[in-house]
């Protein structure tokens, strides 16, 4: 009797051990919140990759195929994705974690967003670390596949914690290169250091322009639009701004005197706009005076002005729906709902749903969800 009750124990501790995390399929990914702390996970227990789509197979013998998912929704122009305190495996069968990034609404339309981060470092009893950094969309959902690799036919698992952080370092130093600017948002981004402004624009009042970061944005609704622009940690800033310009192009023509400008010793400064009509563009620089290491946050806080978000933000379609009604005379109906974000802020243009021969034709505004019906569809 002792013996079966002994057989009985071993197999439940067995079955704990081997527990399937519930995020081993991308439909149960687990959402991270872009600045939260890291949150512990695991890929001991997970079952094959239900999407097949993971490029971090690089073990010695085993293959990866333990895959968990994680996603989040990016909130900034760069983000970084982190595995740190990563542990698994033993001597003879070592632990390589590994990841890789898509975007897309569904897990039915994902596409690469960066590929396979694998430094080939195997885990015996230390730890290890992963980081991924790239180019992000506001408002667009990123998925992280997370895997490992393993030999000697073990299988390849561990733990690790995860983090998703607003990075921002692709910052812009030159005119030319300058990024949009949505007055929906507030950015936040690292100002450079040991670095020095382009020649060539009139920078007013300007008497140095010490690592700057250059927006520009387009009007939207017209009126006035105030920009604050604060440093994190009291640091010195200054800015100048340029416009209006008919286009995109011309923007970059800086000849002339700044529209505003301030070069006062303030830790917090503020740009106006008077009057601003709708496509205009408008040039921003803010430079770091203190040469310090300091974050920058800057945000519309006044004025009934608004930016096109479009330059921006890319419309996405979130969801969609089809109902076909039953075939009479050869031809059916066909109507449904789509819905979308960042959806474009115009008052001309159309939206066209078609299936190839029979057509709507949706006008402004575009506000989602969308219904729709097809009718006489063959």
């Amino acid at each position: 009797m002792l013996k079966k009750i002994f057989s009985i124990t071993l197999f439940l501790l067995a079955f704990t051990l081997i527990a399937q995390p519930s995020n081993d399929r991308c439909s149960n990914a687990n959402v991270l919140s872009v600045g939260d702390p890291c949150t512990n996970g695991t890929n001991v227990g997970a079952n094959n990759d239900d999407q097949n789509i993971s490029q971090c197979r690089l073990g010695l013998t085993t293959p990866a195929n333990r895959t968990v998912y994680y996603k989040f929704i990016a909130t900034t122009e760069e983000s970084s994705v982190y595995l740190t305190n990563v542990a698994g495996g033993n001597f003879l069968a070592p632990f390589d974690v590994s990841m890789e990034i898509y975007k897309g609404p569904s897990c039915s339309s994902l596409t690469i967003a960066e590929n396979c981060t694998n430094d080939a470092t195997f885990v015996t009893f230390g730890s290890q670390s992963e980081t991924a950094t790239f180019a992000t969309v506001i408002g667009e959902t990123y998925t992280v596949v997370v895997d490992g690799s393993s030999g000697f036919g073990a299988t390849p698992t561990g733990t690790f914690c995860i983090r998703v952080e607003n990075t921002t370092t692709l910052t812009s130093q030159s005119c030319s290169g300058a990024r949009p600017f949505c007055t929906g948002s507030s950015y936040t981004f690292p100002l450079a250091t040991n670095t020095s402004a382009e020649s060539g624009p009139n920078y007013g009042c300007l008497a140095t322009k010490p690592n700057p970061i250059w927006y520009y944005l387009k009007i939207d609704q017209p009126g006035n639009i105030d920009i604050n622009m604060a440093s994190d940690n009291s640091q010195d800033i200054d800015f100048a701004l340029w416009g209006p310009f008919n286009d995109l192009t011309s923007s970059c023509n800086l000849s002339s005197l700044p529209l505003d400008c301030s070069y006062s010793t303030a830790t917090q400064e503020e740009a106006n706009i008077t009057n601003a009509q709708r496509g205009q563009y408008y040039t921003l620089v803010i430079t770091n005076y203190s040469n310090n290491p300091t974050n920058v946050t800057f945000s519309q806080t006044g004025g009934t002005g608004t930016t096109d978000c479009s330059i921006v933000l890319n419309c996405s379609v979130q969801a969609f729906t089809i109902v076909p009604t039953a075939c009479a005379n050869n031809v059916h109906n066909v109507s449904g709902s789509i819905t979308y974000v960042n959806h474009p802020s115009v008052t001309s243009g159309t939206l066209v749903i078609t299936d190839g021969t029979i057509s709507q034709t949706i006008n402004p505004p575009f506000n989602s969800p969308i219904n729709y019906t097809l009718t006489g569809v063959p």
